[in-house]
């Protein structure tokens, strides 16, 4: 989750700079970082909740996609 919220501050940045935050796509690769984030019923850790908050601020949860890490 601190990657992806990472990723929600330097998209931040961008914006500032000028660039269109709509043709940015993000990816995780943890299923259950993307199960916080479309996450809109269930209670969850207020840390997490203050995170997951802070990412839905910026992006809505449309713009997130899982990749799959595959290691040799």
């Amino acid at each position: 989750m601190c990657g992806d919220l990472l990723a929600t501050e330097l998209a931040e940045i961008l914006s500032i700079l000028g660039i269109p935050l709509e043709t940015i796509r993000y990816y995780t690769d943890s299923r259950v970082v993307l199960g916080y984030i479309g996450n809109k019923t269930r209670s969850v850790y207020t840390y997490v909740s203050n995170w997951v908050d802070r990412i839905l601020r910026v992006f809505s949860t449309n713009k997130w996609n899982f990749i799959t890490c595959l290691l040799y």
